[in-house]
């Protein structure tokens, strides 16, 4: 079944490719906003996280102040200590998600592959992670220093406040006196 799914993924990925070289969508602006029809059902869906290749300045844009504190957790697929982890983080989220963002980067682009968005959104989704992931694709010496991250391993949780000021940073997987922590720094 996984040989099936990332043959028809490569596929399509083709086709896209071949569709916006040929410009057979249209472009933003060519076609009036038109209002999105009511839905059948009477829950509204929820939408799905974002999960996305990022360079270094999508990834500093994502992190920028916007007037609310940040919390940005650094993982991958691959690693053991973040699968442990991030049930307990999708808990603390779900506690605090009225109280700041939250950021996800993924470092599975670190040991390649090119099917890595996918593997991370599905990856995600198994665990029930309700946010999305940025997934760095700069190398990975230039991401640390342009970061300014002296710890080079995962993961690793840093909160940020309303001013961008860093608040706290976990190295490691978060143990319950850095969630304790992380929402008293943020009540």
């Amino acid at each position: 079944m996984g040989l099936l799914r990332t043959t028809l993924r490569a596929v399509l990925r083709r086709i896209a490719e071949r569709v916006a070289q040929n410009e057979l969508f249209e472009k933003p602006g060519e076609r009036a906003h038109q209002p999105k029809l009511p839905d059948e059902s009477d829950e509204p869906e929820e939408p799905e996280p974002a999960t996305r290749d990022a360079d270094l300045a999508a990834i500093q844009d994502a992190m920028r102040p916007s007037g609310r504190p940040v919390i940005v957790h650094h993982w991958a697929t691959w690693c053991e200590p973040c699968e442990e982890e991030l049930p307990e983080l999708e808990q603390l989220r779900q506690r605090t998600v009225d109280r700041c963002d939250w950021v996800g980067i993924s470092w599975d682009r670190f040991q390649g592959g090119t099917d890595s968005v996918a593997r991370v959104r599905d990856y995600a989704a198994a665990l029930g992670l309700s946010w999305g992931s940025l997934v760095a694709t700069d190398d990975p010496d230039d991401f640390f220093e342009a970061l300014e991250l002296g710890y080079t391993k995962i993961p690793q949780t840093l909160v940020y406040g309303a001013d961008g000021a860093l608040l706290h940073h976990a190295r490691g997987p978060m143990k319950p006196a850095d969630m304790a922590k992380v929402e008293k720094l943020l009540s």
